[in-house]
């Protein structure tokens, strides 16, 4: 059995529900708890710099250049490299950043739960908000 004090993610759900059935925000009348989510539009970061490698390749070259060294030093594996970066994209708002992090993770094998947790970890540094925002953009990749 797991103890509600090892998971995370249901002290998170908890938190939320509290903070969402919470009397001073039912008592805000502008505030639409049922709201469906839907997905902002994003940039695809990648196909942007692909585009600009035609316009301005020395600029293309550089940024992946800068990429793929800091990458090939990291004593990380692929995995975790990219759950690190989702999260800092997180913290960021970034959410063209959150998309390309979220693809990069699952492409490096990262399950559904690995990114919701990773992108729920960072309700403590930059509150709900940030995390809520984006949860979407995980729900729409690993669909």
């Amino acid at each position: 059995m797991v103890s509600i004090k090892q998971n995370p993610i249901i002290i998170c759900a908890v938190f939320l529900l509290l903070l969402m059935t919470s009397p001073a925000l039912a008592a805000q009348p502008n505030v639409e708890v049922s709201k469906p989510l839907t997905v902002p539009p994003v940039v695809d970061l990648a196909m942007v710099l692909h585009t600009l490698q035609g316009d301005r390749p020395e600029v293309a070259s550089a940024i992946s250049n800068v990429r793929n060294v800091i990458l090939q030093s990291s004593t990380l594996d692929q995995k975790t490299n990219a759950l690190v970066g989702l999260g800092i994209a997180v913290a960021l708002k970034d959410q063209n950043a959150v998309y390309g992090h979220i693809k990069v993770a699952k492409q490096a094998g990262a399950t559904k739960d690995e990114v919701v947790s990773t992108i729920l970890l960072a309700i403590p540094s930059c509150g709900a908000p940030a995390a809520l925002e984006v949860l979407p953009l995980a729900e729409d990749i690993y669909r």
